[in-house]
């Protein structure tokens, strides 16, 4: 076979394999974005509220691609196509379900929708008292966190703290709790999970 006939042969063979190499290439970049986007929500239970900051992205849909929203004062966003939608309250995986359902209702064929949190809004306990750095405790974005482990972020108890006399006050309401009462439960969903807006406040010892 002369050289003249063989570069044609030879070209077109390196097309194909190039070809295929690079739907290998987006199939992976597509499975990558998947994983490590679902990888970054978190807990499913984490609802959402105002100035919390989504980045929605739609699955080989290049328009779509990596829209960041910011809940409003109302609850709301707004997405291409769809106009304003309320997510107050939802999760990620519920938003998701709706954009998909209404994209697949009357714009997109099955689409692939992922929600992920680009930031949360700052959610607060206030811990004060018998602590080393009373103040303000920031509550993690999508994770929990109990009386024990705000206390331990405040710096700690001070010496003159009284564990028998912690208060948390929710919503108006005060409880008084034991710091042995806490440290027995090992069950988590017996501990006391704390809200934006609690306040705990540890009573020093009477000397």
């Amino acid at each position: 076979m002369t050289a003249k006939v063989l570069v044609p042969i030879l070209y077109s063979a390196w097309l194909i394999c190039a070809g295929h190499a690079l739907v290998r290439a987006q199939e992976l970049k597509t499975k990558s974005l998947a994983t490590g986007i679902n990888a970054l929500k978190g807990s499913t239970d984490y609802t959402l509220d105002t100035q919390d900051v989504l980045i929605i992205h739609v699955v080989n849909e290049p328009s779509l691609a990596a829209v960041e929203q910011t809940v409003t004062s109302g609850g709301t966003i707004k997405y291409p196509h769809l106009g304003t939608l309320n997510v107050n309250g939802k999760t990620l995986r519920e938003v998701e379900e709706m954009i998909r359902f209404k994209l697949d209702k009357d714009y997109i064929v099955n689409p692939q929708v992922l929600v992920n949190m680009k930031s949360f809004r700052r959610r607060t306990v206030s811990v004060s008292g018998a602590v080393n750095r009373p103040g303000l405790v920031t509550l993690p974005g999508t994770q929990k966190l109990d009386v024990i482990s705000a206390v331990s972020e405040a710096g700690g108890f001070t010496r003159q703290a009284n564990m028998n006399r912690i208060e948390i006050t929710r919503k108006g309401k005060t409880k008084r709790v034991k710091l042995d009462d806490l440290n027995a439960i090992t069950n988590p969903d017996e501990l006391f999970w704390l809200e934006a807006g609690d306040v705990i406040f540890v009573k020093e010892r009477a000397f």
